[in-house]
């Protein structure tokens, strides 16, 4: 399979995933939100892989 550039939709979501997981992960690591640290950590991560995880589908897969 060759290189084929992923659509601006996918590349917009994955951006908003992947800040929105930024910003997450940093409210998370510095304790702004008491008590849910934790989760906002893992969700702020698992928002980052999965944006990850679009771009390369999107890369690999024509028409996504």
């Amino acid at each position: 399979m060759s290189y084929s550039p992923p659509t601006k939709r996918t590349i917009m979501i994955s951006f908003l995933l992947l800040v929105i997981g930024i910003v997450l992960a940093i409210v998370g690591f510095l304790g702004l939100v008491k008590g849910f640290n934790d989760w906002l950590i893992y969700i702020g991560f698992g928002l980052i892989i999965l944006s990850w995880i679009l771009m390369f589908i999107g890369v690999r897969f024509r028409g996504v």
